[in-house]
């Protein structure tokens, strides 16, 4: 089973690749992050589209079995981060 995992920052989003056999051996296989372009090179629904566009492609490439994304947006307390 191959599982691909995102962790989501305000500003990169990363990702990783695992492989996990039917004994439950864990490897890596491949990771990276994704930098949205910043806010002063575009309105927010380009770059939305942007990550979008990448986010896809990672999936195309790593065709996972099970996708697992970080819950991100309950993660930080008021000041502590530029998320909103």
């Amino acid at each position: 089973m191959i599982v691909l995992g995102f962790d989501i920052s305000s500003s990169v989003i990363g990702w990783a690749s695992l492989s996990i056999t039917d004994k439950g051996k864990v490897s890596l296989v491949d990771y990276g992050s994704i930098k949205p372009p910043p806010a002063k090179s575009g309105t927010l629904s380009f770059r939305l589209s942007a990550a979008y566009d990448d986010v896809k492609s990672i999936i195309s490439q790593v065709s996972p079995d099970v996708i697992s994304i970080e819950a991100y947006a309950n993660k930080f307390t008021k000041g502590r981060s530029s998320a909103h």
